[in-house]
Protein backbone atom coordinates (compact mmCIF):
# COMPACT_ATOMS: atom_id res chain seq x y z
CA UNK A 1 0.00 0.00 0.00
CA UNK A 2 2.78 2.44 0.76
CA UNK A 3 4.36 1.92 -2.84
CA UNK A 4 0.97 2.23 -4.53
CA UNK A 5 0.39 5.73 -2.30
CA UNK A 6 3.84 7.30 -3.21
CA UNK A 7 3.80 6.30 -6.74
CA UNK A 8 0.13 7.96 -6.98
CA UNK A 9 1.23 10.95 -5.26
CA UNK A 10 4.45 11.59 -6.83
CA UNK A 11 3.28 10.28 -10.93
CA UNK A 12 -0.57 11.57 -11.12
CA UNK A 13 -0.46 14.97 -8.66
CA UNK A 14 0.03 16.98 -10.94
CA UNK A 15 -2.31 19.75 -11.71
CA UNK A 16 -5.48 18.27 -9.78
CA UNK A 17 -5.60 16.00 -6.61
CA UNK A 18 -5.58 11.99 -7.63
CA UNK A 19 -6.07 8.93 -5.27
CA UNK A 20 -7.92 5.81 -4.74
CA UNK A 21 -9.87 4.22 -2.41
CA UNK A 22 -8.91 1.18 -0.49
CA UNK A 23 -10.14 -1.62 1.53
CA UNK A 24 -8.70 -4.97 3.03
CA UNK A 25 -9.62 -7.28 4.97
CA UNK A 26 -7.18 -9.65 6.90
CA UNK A 27 -7.82 -13.07 8.25
CA UNK A 28 -5.79 -15.28 10.27
CA UNK A 29 -7.57 -18.00 12.76
CA UNK A 30 -9.65 -16.75 14.42
CA UNK A 31 -9.27 -12.81 14.09
CA UNK A 32 -9.46 -10.07 11.72
CA UNK A 33 -7.99 -6.78 10.72
CA UNK A 34 -9.55 -4.20 8.27
CA UNK A 35 -7.15 -1.51 6.77
CA UNK A 36 -8.91 1.25 5.10
CA UNK A 37 -9.00 4.87 3.34
CA UNK A 38 -11.48 6.79 1.71
CA UNK A 39 -15.12 5.74 1.62
CA UNK A 40 -15.01 1.97 0.69
CA UNK A 41 -17.08 -0.19 2.78
CA UNK A 42 -16.87 -3.23 5.26
CA UNK A 43 -20.13 -4.58 6.09
CA UNK A 44 -20.23 -7.63 8.76
CA UNK A 45 -22.89 -10.14 8.93
CA UNK A 46 -23.12 -11.95 11.77
CA UNK A 47 -26.41 -14.15 13.25
CA UNK A 48 -28.49 -11.71 12.56
CA UNK A 49 -27.25 -8.31 12.82
CA UNK A 50 -25.80 -6.89 9.55
CA UNK A 51 -23.11 -4.01 10.79
CA UNK A 52 -21.36 -1.08 9.03
CA UNK A 53 -17.67 -1.38 10.25
CA UNK A 54 -15.81 1.19 8.10
CA UNK A 55 -16.55 5.25 8.27
CA UNK A 56 -16.78 6.57 5.27
CA UNK A 57 -13.55 9.38 5.36
CA UNK A 58 -15.80 12.01 3.82
CA UNK A 59 -15.91 15.77 5.16
CA UNK A 60 -19.48 15.29 7.01
CA UNK A 61 -17.88 12.30 9.13
CA UNK A 62 -14.97 14.61 10.21
CA UNK A 63 -15.25 14.82 14.39
CA UNK A 64 -14.11 18.44 14.72
CA UNK A 65 -17.36 19.32 12.75
CA UNK A 66 -20.76 20.96 14.12
CA UNK A 67 -23.82 18.77 14.22
CA UNK A 68 -25.36 21.42 12.24
CA UNK A 69 -22.28 21.22 9.89
CA UNK A 70 -22.91 17.54 9.09
CA UNK A 71 -26.26 17.87 8.62
CA UNK A 72 -25.90 20.76 5.64
CA UNK A 73 -26.49 18.42 2.61
CA UNK A 74 -26.32 21.69 0.48
CA UNK A 75 -22.77 22.64 1.77
CA UNK A 76 -20.31 22.34 -1.70
CA UNK A 77 -17.92 19.87 0.74
CA UNK A 78 -20.68 17.31 1.34
CA UNK A 79 -19.62 14.00 0.28
CA UNK A 80 -15.65 14.46 -0.58
CA UNK A 81 -13.41 12.48 0.35
CA UNK A 82 -10.88 14.08 3.19
CA UNK A 83 -8.73 10.67 2.74
CA UNK A 84 -7.64 8.51 -0.12
CA UNK A 85 -4.49 6.64 -0.85
CA UNK A 86 -1.96 9.10 -3.41
CA UNK A 87 -3.64 12.27 -2.20
CA UNK A 88 -0.47 12.93 0.44
CA UNK A 89 3.37 12.22 0.67
CA UNK A 90 2.50 9.84 4.03
CA UNK A 91 -0.40 7.43 4.07
CA UNK A 92 -2.90 7.09 6.59
CA UNK A 93 -4.79 4.26 6.65
CA UNK A 94 -7.61 3.65 9.56
CA UNK A 95 -7.51 -0.32 10.85
CA UNK A 96 -10.32 -2.24 12.66
CA UNK A 97 -9.54 -5.30 14.52
CA UNK A 98 -12.31 -8.56 15.71
CA UNK A 99 -12.89 -11.60 16.45
CA UNK A 100 -14.17 -13.68 13.78
CA UNK A 101 -17.13 -16.79 13.87
CA UNK A 102 -18.21 -19.22 12.06
CA UNK A 103 -20.81 -18.24 9.64
CA UNK A 104 -19.77 -14.65 9.38
CA UNK A 105 -19.89 -12.71 6.44
CA UNK A 106 -18.20 -9.72 5.38
CA UNK A 107 -18.96 -7.71 1.99
CA UNK A 108 -16.47 -5.63 1.09
CA UNK A 109 -17.43 -2.59 -1.30
CA UNK A 110 -16.74 0.62 -3.33
CA UNK A 111 -19.24 3.63 -2.73
CA UNK A 112 -20.43 2.02 -6.65
CA UNK A 113 -22.55 -0.77 -5.18
CA UNK A 114 -23.74 0.57 -1.91
CA UNK A 115 -25.21 4.43 -3.38
CA UNK A 116 -26.87 2.19 -5.77
CA UNK A 117 -28.42 -0.91 -4.01
CA UNK A 118 -30.16 -0.06 0.19
CA UNK A 119 -28.56 -1.28 2.77
CA UNK A 120 -31.67 -3.56 3.60
CA UNK A 121 -31.53 -4.78 0.25
CA UNK A 122 -27.63 -5.68 0.86
CA UNK A 123 -28.64 -7.47 3.96
CA UNK A 124 -31.09 -9.54 2.39
CA UNK A 125 -28.87 -10.30 -0.68
CA UNK A 126 -26.00 -11.62 2.36
CA UNK A 127 -29.08 -13.52 4.31
CA UNK A 128 -30.29 -15.39 1.15
CA UNK A 129 -26.09 -16.25 0.50
CA UNK A 130 -25.69 -17.79 4.23
CA UNK A 131 -29.30 -19.72 3.32
CA UNK A 132 -30.44 -20.57 -0.63
CA UNK A 133 -27.89 -19.23 -3.09
CA UNK A 134 -24.59 -19.59 -4.05
CA UNK A 135 -22.25 -16.67 -3.77
CA UNK A 136 -22.07 -15.71 -7.59
CA UNK A 137 -25.87 -15.57 -7.58
CA UNK A 138 -26.20 -13.42 -5.06
CA UNK A 139 -23.18 -11.32 -6.80
CA UNK A 140 -25.37 -10.89 -9.68
CA UNK A 141 -28.36 -9.86 -8.24
CA UNK A 142 -26.28 -6.78 -6.66
CA UNK A 143 -24.86 -6.45 -9.96
CA UNK A 144 -28.29 -6.26 -11.77
CA UNK A 145 -29.93 -4.15 -8.74
CA UNK A 146 -26.46 -1.52 -9.41
CA UNK A 147 -27.12 -1.61 -13.38
CA UNK A 148 -30.94 -1.19 -13.01
CA UNK A 149 -30.47 1.93 -10.77
CA UNK A 150 -28.52 3.51 -13.03
CA UNK A 151 -25.19 3.23 -11.54
CA UNK A 152 -22.53 5.58 -13.07
CA UNK A 153 -19.54 4.75 -11.05
CA UNK A 154 -16.90 1.50 -10.72
CA UNK A 155 -18.54 -0.99 -9.44
CA UNK A 156 -16.27 -3.54 -6.78
CA UNK A 157 -17.23 -5.63 -4.09
CA UNK A 158 -16.55 -9.01 -2.97
CA UNK A 159 -18.56 -11.42 -0.88
CA UNK A 160 -16.49 -13.16 2.20
CA UNK A 161 -17.89 -16.41 3.77
CA UNK A 162 -16.39 -17.84 7.21
CA UNK A 163 -17.21 -21.32 7.08
CA UNK A 164 -14.62 -23.29 9.27
CA UNK A 165 -15.35 -23.89 12.63
CA UNK A 166 -12.24 -21.45 14.40
CA UNK A 167 -11.60 -23.33 17.49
Amino acid sequence: MEYANREIYINYNKKVICGSTIVLLFIYKNQYCILYAGDSRVYQYRGSLWKLLTIDETWENQIDLSVWQKKDLKNPNYGKLVNAIGVRGNMQCRILTGQLKRKDSFLLCTDGLYKFCSDRYLKLCMKKSRRIMHLEDICQKMLDRVYGNGAGDNISFIVVKVKKDLT
